[in-house]
């Protein structure tokens, strides 16, 4: 058996065989060998082996030196001690002097139910129940103070379940640090049982019970997604209502489905501004909620942070509960509450920031979750999306409402002895502009209007109208009669453009005499005219023409009425009259106009437009989709 050959004893005979080596060239080359090509390559061959043995030598002497200065006895004191504290069958905690986590041990992460990464660096005082931290926070102060060890009573936090314990509290000075350690041991509490290993029997079967009342992971998955295709359904069965409305319902199902807290906050001209809160159900909780909607949001960091920063914070473990701001008592908010963990996402849409959501949960539920924080976030993205399309359609109702002021008259015309009433009713759907124009027109002698429709819709016809309004009130003022007026407006149309926008119109001249009020009548594509005279009949004046814009020779039909007192015209467009039920049937060939005119007689004009404005409602049971216009003329007397 080969004897063991210590490294000095191998590494001198490596430099004694290189240099043997060397000796044999040297001899070999002086004696004129030099020829023969085959010792030089078992030379060489010699030489490699020689180098590659003294650099293996060489790696094995760094490693052993290495492994020696390792295997000192204050490492392996130090190994020992490291493997000792990790499995120390009672729970101790390492912290610094401002309370902070710097090592636990095994049996420390399992009474706190976390692991050890995620303790480390962590204020201790967020792992102990709310209304016991302030206490905690004055008792570690003293700790780093003085060297007497300190016995509390508290109630350590295990997945937000709280666990009755003592914690013995006591420095350690270490010799390579100036500052002193804080040890925290974890005991039974008084009265409490323990495993037998010095750690709470409480945070031995918190895990199975945990474990039993929590849902499993696809069960929980699927109540997120549940819970965000109920808001869908919310929101989007709110639409048309108030933000206030549709935000205060959806607070109210997160606080049923998601967390005990929530609050809503909205951006309202550049400030923020608390839109919604809600918390448990119950008379104990409406004082706080009360106080949480008259806070102002502006001065809660949580929110604003979020809303800044456009990203959502999730807080397992409470540290500040100032985040939410403070009551009227100067009491922060999460303390009132108890919440222990908390989660703020933001409302956006395009970017552009709108609000948050803030959600907070207390000691008896589950410490938030980032498939929590992802199911928040989808709500919050449901809300920015209701609330960006809800504000859109309040400004396109702004703008409709406009357009369609536009398209009636404020004010009847200032005529002696007449009575004059119309009215405008628009299209059910109020999706688009359905476009119907009515306007009165000053006259030397007297007044007119100007009745007429379009068969499209949208808002590049309802501009047109406007347009047209304009051109009217500026003809009407030269005094024309109407057929001159139409005339000379399709001459205008051929002219400017817009060949695509056929106008039926129906422009109308009041004059009053002494005994008798002359009404005439002209117009181009528009049906008829009615008039009901003062014994109760009714008669029809036939329209004609073509509608404006159709041709550069306008084909206008002229006609005229007569009125004595107590009789009325009633002018109406042709969305009116075809205006049709769910048979098909149309308002105007029913008989269900003319009816309602004779039903109204011996009334004022305005009996008569409401009288009709009744019957085409019961009439088109399926709603209208054009705007209709009508106008009651009738002549008083002078």
């Amino acid at each position: 058996m080969t004897e063991r050959v210590s490294s000095e004893e191998f590494d001198r005979d490596v430099a004694a065989f290189q240099l043997r080596l060397q000796d044999l060239r040297t001899g070999r080359e002086i004696g004129g060998e030099g020829e023969d090509e085959a010792p030089a390559a078992v030379f060489l061959e010699l030489e490699t082996a020689a180098e590659l043995l003294r650099v293996a030598h060489e790696e094995l002497w760094a490693v052993g030196n290495e492994l020696a200065r390792r295997n000192t006895p204050g490492d392996r004191d130090r190994d020992l001690l490291r493997t000792v504290f990790k499995d120390l069958p009672v729970a101790v905690i390492l912290l610094d002097r401002f309370g902070r986590v710097r090592r636990a041990n095994q049996r420390a992460t399992d009474v706190l139910g976390v692991t050890a990464d995620y303790l480390s660096g962590k204020p201790f005082p967020v792992f102990v129940d709310l209304p016991a931290r302030a206490a905690l926070r004055s008792h570690l102060a003293a700790a780093a103070r003085g060297k007497e060890e300190h016995v509390i009573a508290t109630s350590l936090l295990r997945l937000g379940v709280p666990i009755p314990a003592r914690l013995a509290l006591s420095t350690v000075q270490v010799p390579a640090d100036s500052q002193p350690v804080i040890m925290a041991v974890v005991l039974p509490a008084d009265g409490v049982e323990s495993d037998g290993v010095g750690r709470p029997a409480a945070a031995v079967t918190v895990a199975p019970a945990r474990a039993a009342q929590s849902p499993h992971a696809v069960v929980a998955a699927t109540k997120r997604l549940d819970l965000v295709a109920s808001v869908a359904r919310l929101v989007l069965g709110e639409r048309g209502g108030s933000e206030a409305v549709v935000l205060h319902a959806v607070a109210i199902l997160l606080c049923a489905n998601f967390a005990e807290w929530v609050t809503i906050d909205l951006m309202c001209d550049g400030e923020l501004a608390r839109a919604a809160a809600c918390g448990p159900a119950g008379d104990a909780s409406l004082q706080t909620v009360s106080a949480l909607e008259r806070a102002v949001a502006g001065k809660a960091e949580l929110p604003a942070t979020v809303i800044d920063d456009g990203e959502g914070r999730l807080f397992a473990h409470v540290e500040d509960v100032s985040i939410l701001g403070e009551d009227e008592r100067g009491v922060p908010f999460l303390s009132a509450i108890g919440a222990h963990t908390a989660l703020c996402v933001p409302i956006e849409a395009d970017g552009q920031a709108m609000g948050a959501v803030t959600a907070l949960r207390t000691q008896e539920s589950t410490v938030f979750s980032l498939t929590d924080q992802a199911a928040l976030e989808d709500v919050a993205g449901l809300l920015a999306l209701a609330l960006r399309s809800d504000r859109r359609w309040a400004r396109h109702s702004t703008e409709l409402a406009a357009f369609r002021a536009a398209m009636s008259p404020r004010a009847g015309p200032p005529q002696p002895g007449m009575d004059v009433a119309w009215f405008h009713r628009t299209a059910g759907s109020d999706v688009s502009l359905r476009s119907g124009l009515l306007h009165f027109l000053p006259r030397a002698d007297g007044w007119g209007a100007f009745l007429s429709d379009t068969p499209n819709d949208g808002g590049s016809a309802a501009v047109y109208l406007s347009m047209v309004r304009h051109w009217v009130s500026l003809l009407g003022l030269t005094g024309e009669e109407p057929g001159t007026l139409l005339t000379q407006l399709n001459w205008a149309m051929r002219r400017v453009g817009g060949a695509d926008q056929p106008i039926s119109a129906m422009a109308t001249q009041v004059t009053v005499t002494a005994g008798s009020a002359r009404i005439r009548l002209a117009s181009a594509g528009h049906r008829s005219s009615l008039t009901l005279r003062s014994d109760g009949r009714v008669q029809r004046t036939d329209g004609g023409g073509q509608p404006l814009n159709t041709g550069d020779n306008a084909e206008v039909h002229s006609d005229s009425v007569d009125l004595a007192p107590g009789e009325l015209v009633l002018c109406y467009n042709n969305a009116l009259f075809d205006a049709a039920n769910s048979t098909g049937e149309t308002f105007g060939q029913s008989g269900q106009l003319v009816d309602a005119l004779a039903r109204a007689a011996r009334g004022t004009a305005q009996d008569v437009v409401d009288r009709i404005g009744a019957a085409l409602s019961a009439f088109a049971d399926g709603g209208i989709e054009e705007d209709v216009l009508a106008m009651a003329v009738r002549f008083i007397g002078p």
